[in-house]
């Protein structure tokens, strides 16, 4: 699996699939007020190749989302700060994290529910008809 970025603003991706579909990806930071750490999160959208949003069925946007805060020592570090939301932004568009330890089998669980993929899937099937399912 694999993304191409088409367009990049402030705090937003706009991607391509490696499948062909499209996604908008919006990325959240904040300094959590009792800690001091950094929480990064990031929201997947499907869009068409225009940029509007998909909606499932009920009118429900397709989306995923995924973040982490990181340690206060780790939120001082530019480095280790890119590696986390290039990290972030993998997981919910389906792909392997940078971040290594986040490969493991604990994480990988976490990550697939993550994954915009799995949600489009998953909007896909729920949306289907009943007809003929309970044919044989």
């Amino acid at each position: 699996m694999t993304y191409t970025i088409l367009k990049t603003g402030a705090d937003e991706l706009q991607v391509r699939l490696g499948d062909g579909q499209f996604a908008r990806v919006r990325i959240m930071r904040r300094v959590l007020q009792n800690s001091g750490c950094l929480h990064i999160a990031a929201a997947a959208t499907q869009t068409d190749e225009n940029g509007c949003v998909c909606v499932d069925a009920g009118g429900r946007p397709i989306q995923s989302a995924f973040g982490h805060t990181m340690s206060a020592e780790d939120s001082g570090s530019a480095d280790i700060v890119s590696a986390t939301i290039r990290s972030i932004v993998a997981v919910v568009l389906g792909e392997d994290p940078e971040i290594e330890t986040w490969r493991d089998d604990i994480h990988a669980e976490c990550n697939r529910h993550a994954n915009l993929r799995s949600h489009i899937g998953a909007h896909t099937h729920a949306a289907s008809p009943l007809a003929g399912i309970f044919e044989r």
